[in-house]
């Protein structure tokens, strides 16, 4: 597999170590450029559209998060390379998928390109809607999901539920399959129509699809496919008023 890759770095020895070490080592690694700025980076980014990006926290006009915050985490893999050793849980929350500290080993540069690409091979097999403006639009008992390569469209009767992956949603379809979208589970609460309903903090029910349910406070319930899932306590009793509508006015 071969992957295209940036460097943002502001020290010219560091850059050079960095191209050398990838050129010898990594030899499916192609290097499309270098920055020292965000501003650069940014423009390399928007143009050569890198499958890897090896970041370093400061740079000569700003800091690494500074750049990231003007992407979506799935245009590309974050790599960082540093000296500072405080900012590991930052990069976390910006989705990275390596974070080495200077000085690193050729071994620990091979370990991060590996599982960097192996991240891309699961991206290729999962069906990944790029945050954009308008990539959700709900008509006609449809849900149109827009990114910028095409355009998917599901009956809503499709999904089973949602599964939240903070700051992802995984969408789980009556026919097996399932698709990730880059919304928060919030949002799609909020945006679909009432028969979908926030069992727990991590699911969204599609109530249609609802076969059975536990008594009492909190438990469980059952779909259509034999998935089960957890109701909160503090959700059962809004639950079960929601169904019960929904099944008086079928």
């Amino acid at each position: 597999m071969n992957l295209k890759a940036l460097i943002v770095e502001d020290e010219e020895n560091s850059q050079e170590l960095l191209s050398l070490f990838l050129s010898d080592y990594c030899p499916d690694i192609s290097i499309v450029g270098f920055s020292k700025t965000i501003t650069k980076a940014i423009k390399l980014i928007a143009k050569e559209k890198p499958d890897i990006v090896f970041l370093d926290i400061e740079l000569e006009d700003g800091n690494g998060f500074e750049l990231l915050n003007q992407f979506s985490p799935f245009e590309f893999l974050t790599i960082f390379i540093t000296g500072y050793e405080n900012f590991t849980l930052d990069a976390l929350r910006h989705s990275a998928c390596d974070y080495i500290l200077k000085p690193f080993s050729i071994v620990e540069l091979k370990n991060a390109v590996a599982r960097a690409k192996s991240r891309v091979k699961i991206w290729e097999t999962i069906n990944v809607i790029v945050k954009s403006e308008n990539n959700l639009i709900q008509e006609e008992g449809k849900l149109i999901l827009r990114t910028a390569k095409k355009t998917k469209v599901i009956t809503l009767n499709e999904i089973l539920y949602i599964d939240s992956d903070d700051p992802y949603s995984r969408i789980y379809l009556t026919n097996g399959n399932s698709l990730y979208i880059q919304e928060r589970l919030k949002k799609l609460n909020d945006f679909l129509p009432d028969y979908f309903f926030r069992i727990h903090k991590s699911y969204l029910v599609n109530l249609k699809m609802v076969k059975e349910w536990d008594h009492g406070r909190g438990g469980n319930l059952l779909l259509n496919d034999n998935t089960e899932l957890t109701i909160s306590y503090r959700n059962k009793k809004e639950f079960k008023e929601r169904i019960e509508s929904l099944k008086l006015n079928q």
